[in-house]
């Protein structure tokens, strides 16, 4: 998953809003085989007390020798 722009989605549990926060990759491999995410620090991820619903986006396009591109997108489940 090196190389892919990973999306936090989440909707708050009062108001059903929804919102999108671009997570940061730290430039160390984490514990020598992972990739680490990271929040923004501001974000709205705790605006209201409840159970949110989220799920994480992983994308990537590649421009191809010929012009063309090739998108990759990488999404879980929702919990």
């Amino acid at each position: 998953m090196d190389g892919f722009t990973a999306v936090l989605e989440y909707r708050l549990p009062v108001s059903k809003a929804y919102h999108t926060e671009i997570l940061v990759v730290q430039p160390e491999i984490y514990k020598d085989d992972y990739l680490e995410y990271r929040l923004p620090f501001d974000t709205n991820l705790t605006a209201e007390a409840g159970e949110i619903e989220l799920q994480l986006t992983f994308t990537k396009a590649i421009l191809n020798d010929d012009g063309t591109t090739t998108q990759y997108v990488r999404k879980t489940l929702p919990t």
